[in-house]
């Protein structure tokens, strides 16, 4: 009974419609058929507009930001181009700004100028992978051509073994290996060709990783060696200081390395500003994940 008299209300609405459409003229009709695409076509394009925004176009932004950066440059100009940063530390007398965006982080260190003299790039997406190209080229006097052979890499694709096929041989590394925390760096100088800067390549424990990690296991450098047996006392203990090219030689040489080099992919880019008077051993080199994961404690529902 209940369903006979729904039934019988939803036929007399449509009747109803039905007539009273019959009493509005035909240009009238158009009209509003034409309102109502236009209607439905901006909703489509506002909303396809902001999904763009929110997914591809903001992650495009994001790309062009940070490939943007410069060491040299004033702070005031990774603010223009990251916003303010979320964290300023002070180590050994420079400041050290810490910028957080959903993709990425990035690090600037500076001088009392406010000059940059380093900064790092940490993916903390897998499918965010900035690559960062050296214009690198040749003159070839026979074909009277340049041959180019631009460097590139790839954060969160280019693994280590590839960096020393992009970028020659590693002039010098560091690693460290904790209860919990990690930290892999090789650094090459390229003298001229380079603009005499330093570039670190890193798997920065902050940032993403592809499942793989350091081995400490009977990593000999020089005269420090870590044993896998004691990880109580390899917290914050480096493989030997950047700029030990027999000490780097003797550590890549191992098959633990060999595999994790050839497996573990980068996930920060660091470079320096020309001429670099501090050693490298003494730098900070990336962000620290003690200090960002604070930023993710607390979640509102």
């Amino acid at each position: 009974m209940a369903v006979s008299k729904s039934m019988r209300i939803l036929r007399q609405t449509k009747f109803f419609f039905k007539s009273a459409y019959k009493f509005i003229p035909r240009w009238s009709r158009l009209i509003i058929g034409i309102a109502a695409t236009i209607t439905a076509l901006s909703f489509l394009i506002t909303g396809t507009i902001s999904f763009y925004n929110d997914t591809v176009g903001e992650k495009n932004v994001a790309y062009q930001n940070i490939l943007g950066l410069a060491a040299e440059a004033q702070i005031d100009y990774f603010n223009y181009s990251l916003g303010q940063p979320v964290f300023k530390n002070v180590k050994d007398g420079m400041n050290e700004y810490i910028y957080v965006n959903k993709y990425f982080y990035v690090q600037a260190l500076c001088d009392s100028n406010d000059k940059v003299v380093l900064y790092s790039v940490t993916t903390r997406d897998k499918d965010f992978n900035p690559t960062f190209t050296r214009e690198n080229g040749s003159y070839d006097s026979k074909t009277k051509k340049v041959i180019e052979n631009d460097q590139k890499i790839t954060l969160g694709k280019t693994t280590f073994a590839e960096a020393s096929r992009i970028y020659g041989d590693s002039s010098g590394i560091s690693l460290y290996v904790g209860a919990r925390r990690y930290g892999y760096s090789e650094s090459h100088y390229l003298g001229n060709p380079g603009n005499y800067q330093d570039f670190i390549f890193s798997l920065n424990d902050a940032g993403v990783n592809n499942g793989q990690y350091p081995p400490v296991k009977h990593i000999n450098v020089g005269s420090f060696a870590i044993e896998a047996e004691e990880p109580k006392n390899q917290i914050d203990k480096f493989v030997s200081p950047f700029y030990d090219p027999q000490g780097v030689s003797n550590a890549l040489s191992t098959s633990e390395m060999i595999d994790f080099r050839s497996k573990a992919a980068i996930n920060t880019f660091t470079i320096t500003s020309p001429n670099l008077e501090i050693s490298l051993s003494k730098l900070p080199i990336g962000v620290e994940i003690d200090q960002v994961r604070v930023l993710h404690t607390l979640k509102s529902r």
